[in-house]
């Protein structure tokens, strides 16, 4: 890994660091005596990182800079001391110590340092966080304080990596690249849930429970659909259903189990039929399911049920089929 340690005496050095390690931008003085240290280094080709301690400057990404940048791009402004604010199309955030935000490179934008700081910014390749477009945009010009619990571990993890820099080759650097992009990701889910807790949190649940008793009888239905489902993280909707004394796993068995019940008394199915129509493709796994939930085989309440109400067969007006 390459570090490039640099001293800039003023604002014209400070433009050229910045066009070489993160994106094309003008940037004008706003002190007396301008004076700013820089610490610039790569981990891969998906993440680059710019420390600087600087003083009041205002930096501007313009229309005419869009066209000299990959758009794959994003920018993580992280912000360790000190106050700066940005803007994006009227739309201001304000950093104030420990704090960040994320800029679009597709975009222009205005960034004002207000006081000496200290902020690491960070070039980031859109694609390598796997989050779709629409995710990584409502991230963009939110602030995120200090108790996303990521904020401050990404923060130690990229300086401990600066201090490192010089003793790691280029397999260690793109292996630590990869842990910061998963850093940053779920940073920028934690700001999501956060963001998402403007629903309703009991609305949010009883939506979630709705969709598990309509999708129920899916074998693929887990966890992961239901967040794709509602955009927020899994972590997320296991906080949901932990607020319930719940797991999505046990609701989604309850449901399968209880319409086997169903079934199990009121139509001639075969205990496999039942397990392939209510979400189980392994007869095996429904017959733990089953057991652990009822505490007896299927055969065994197929057969407490009918002695209790009589062979299917003699009864009248009952549904016979899964439908």
């Amino acid at each position: 890994m390459s570090l490039l340690n640099v001293h800039a005496s003023s604002w014209q050095q400070l433009a050229d660091v910045y066009r070489s390690s993160v994106v094309p931008m003008d940037i004008d003085d706003l002190s007396a005596s301008f004076d700013a240290d820089m610490a610039c280094w790569d981990m891969g080709e998906a993440i680059s990182v710019v420390h600087i301690r600087t003083s009041p400057v205002q930096m501007s990404r313009r229309a005419s800079h869009i066209a000299q940048s990959n758009c794959d791009s994003l920018i993580l402004g992280l912000n360790m001391s000190g106050r700066m604010y940005g803007s994006v199309a009227g739309s201001l955030c304000g950093l104030e110590g420990i704090s960040a935000s994320f800029l679009p490179i597709d975009a222009p934008w205005t960034v004002v340092i207000e006081t000496d700081v200290e902020h690491l910014t960070v070039r980031l390749s859109r694609s390598a966080l796997h989050l779709s477009d629409s995710m990584v945009n409502r991230g963009v010009m939110h602030a995120i304080c200090s108790s996303n619990p990521y904020l401050r571990v990404l923060a130690g993890y990229l300086r401990s990596v600066e201090d490192s820099a010089v003793f790691l080759d280029q397999s260690a650097s793109e292996f630590m690249g990869s842990v910061a992009l998963e850093l940053v990701t779920n940073m920028l889910l934690g700001l999501l849930d956060e963001k998402r807790t403007s629903m309703s949190a009991d609305a949010l649940a009883l939506s979630m429970v709705q969709f598990i008793r309509e999708n129920f009888t899916n074998p693929d239905l887990s966890v992961g659909p239901i967040s794709s489902k509602f955009r927020v993280s899994e972590r997320y909707v296991h906080r949901v259903f932990a607020e319930m004394n719940d797991t999505p796993s046990r609701m989604i068995q309850r449901f399968r189990i209880k319409r086997a019940c169903e079934l199990l008394g009121n139509s001639t199915m075969t205990v496999a039929g039942i397990a392939g129509a209510v979400g189980y493709l392994d007869i095996s796994t429904f017959h733990r399911a089953f057991k652990r939930e009822m505490g007896m085989s299927p055969k065994a309440w197929r057969e407490r049920s009918q002695t209790a109400t009589g062979p299917v067969a003699e009864r009248p007006n009952v549904v016979l089929t899964a439908s």
